[in-house]
This record gives C-alpha cells, sequence and structure tokens, in this order.
C-alpha cells in the first residue's frame, strides 16, 4: 500500500471543518423609557475592553433592532453608544457597571437580547452629594449624558 492514501484520507477527514459561526441580535431601548434607539454603535469584544478592542461591530436600525454575525463560539461582551447617551454593556446595572458575558454556540443565534434591565424600566444612578449647611449640594464626576 502506498504511503499516499493515509496521508490522503487524513486531509480528507470532515472533522477538519471550522465551526460554524454564530449571530448575536436583538433590540437596543432607552432604559427609562423603553423607546427603540436607532443609529446605536454596537459592539462585541472579548474581554469587556470596550469599544476600541471590539471584535465585530454593528448599528440599530429604525427599530432599534441590531445583528452581528460571522462571530467565532466563545464569550462576548455586547456594548452600545449613541450621542446623549451613556456607553453602556449589556446586563450592566449602571453604565460602567459590571457586564454579562455572551455565549453564542457553534450555528447558533443568541436572540433577543433586550438593552435594559430584566424588571423593565430601570433607574441608573449617576451620583449622589449631601446638601451644604446653606441647602446646596455638588455632584461632581458626572459622565456625559441626560440626568
Amino acid at each position: 500500500m502506498s504511503p499516499l492514501i493515509p496521508l490522503l484520507a487524513f486531509l480528507l477527514n470532515p472533522q477538519d471543518k471550522p465551526p460554524e459561526m454564530c449571530t448575536i441580535s436583538g433590540t437596543v431601548v432607552d432604559a427609562l423609557t423603553g423607546q427603540p434607539l436607532n443609529k446605536v454603535d454596537v459592539w462585541v469584544d472579548t474581554n469587556g475592553g470596550g469599544k476600541d478592542e471590539a471584535v465585530a461591530t454593528g448599528a440599530t436600525d429604525s427599530k432599534g433592532n441590531f445583528s452581528i454575525s460571522g462571530l467565532d463560539p466563545g464569550h462576548y461582551f455586547l456594548g452600545g453608544s449613541r450621542n446623549a447617551y451613556l456607553d453602556t454593556y449589556y446586563g450592566a446595572p449602571r453604565p460602567g457597571g459590571g457586564k454579562n458575558a455572551i455565549a453564542p454556540e457553534a450555528g447558533h443565534t443568541v436572540e433577543d437580547v433586550v438593552g435594559f434591565g430584566p424588571d423593565g424600566k430601570t433607574f441608573k444612578e449617576g451620583g449622589w452629594s449631601d446638601t451644604y449647611d446653606l441647602g446646596r449640594f455638588r455632584i461632581p464626576d458626572l459622565e456625559p449624558g441626560k440626568y
């Protein structure tokens, strides 16, 4: 038997095909009103490092929907940014807070990812302060945005 036949059989082995790609899709909404948000830049990264470390990006349509496909199976952090809003990650209790990883499996789509808390409308604390003796207050170090 020729040594080329076992080598050829090894090279044609169907187990060598790459894993099927994954998709993450959902809707981004305003955390206070629940209204869909268009023109949101959406990204996924593998370590929560932010938009600069994104492995894939997308944007929401006029109904707030997005879909990011062509992802390898694994763990991803999903973030979004839009003018007049604070950048935030999916699952974060507040902007700049913790993040929840999304783990699509080979050939699957993670659907219906919604950009606000599971209880519906959520209040996001931007800061707090006690009043001075004259009834005045100051809240330093607020992120830009609507409060």
